[in-house]
């Protein structure tokens, strides 16, 4: 399965947490063929939000994200979307400060951060907020492979290109790979979310 979207998160039951974030998927054209939209550039159609849905909005052909945290997660049209293996690209903009995610193999629930599946960090500049700092900058596949370094800019568009082949995760940022892991078997390394 291959997707493509525009906003900051992209596929497999996607969750996507607040901060201000634009998310955008370029239209899928004939040039584009094997690929699947999972956002219309119009509505939120296919996609349920939990904790604060007020937090994401359509906005000039992109879905925001700005508010106390929530999560976006495709669900699909009939409500029963799941990918296991896929592609993904999203088009995504983060405001200064921002820290966003794009979830996979995860399932809607009403509350808290996603109980299971992995994140892909988007997170370019965020400041410390009490005592805490989040030094896993975009790209990240969150507690298991972390970049430190941020490789794209707040407020300017990038690529971010997720591509699963179990036990394969690949993710790309502006084409650079980032993150090449195999899912070894059994636990993954503590504060890993899975």
């Amino acid at each position: 399965m291959r997707a493509r979207l525009t906003f900051d998160a992209a596929v497999l039951h996607a969750a996507v947490l607040a901060a201000a974030v634009l998310l955008s998927a370029p239209p899928v054209s004939a040039a584009d063929e094997g690929w699947r939209s999972l956002f219309d550039g119009q509505t939120l159609a296919g996609w349920k939000a939990s904790e604060s849905p007020a937090s994401f909005r359509v906005v000039d052909g992109a879905i925001a994200c700005d508010g106390p945290r929530a999560h976006l997660f495709y669900v699909g049209r009939d409500g029963t979307a799941s990918f296991e293996n896929f592609e993904a690209v999203a088009e995504v903009k983060a405001r200064a400060g921002a820290n966003s995610g794009f979830y996979f193999h995860t399932a809607f629930q009403e509350a808290d951060w996603p109980g299971r599946g992995f994140e892909v960090q988007v997170n370019n500049s965020q400041k410390q907020h009490g005592d805490y700092l989040e030094l896993k900058m975009t790209g990240s596949l969150y507690g298991i492979r972390n970049v430190y370094k941020a490789l794209a800019k707040d407020d300017e568009w990038f690529t971010l290109h997720v591509t699963v082949r179990k036990p394969r995760v690949e993710v790309r940022v502006n084409e650079t790979l980032v993150v090449d892991w195999i899912e070894p078997p059994g636990p993954l390394p503590e504060g890993a979310r899975r």
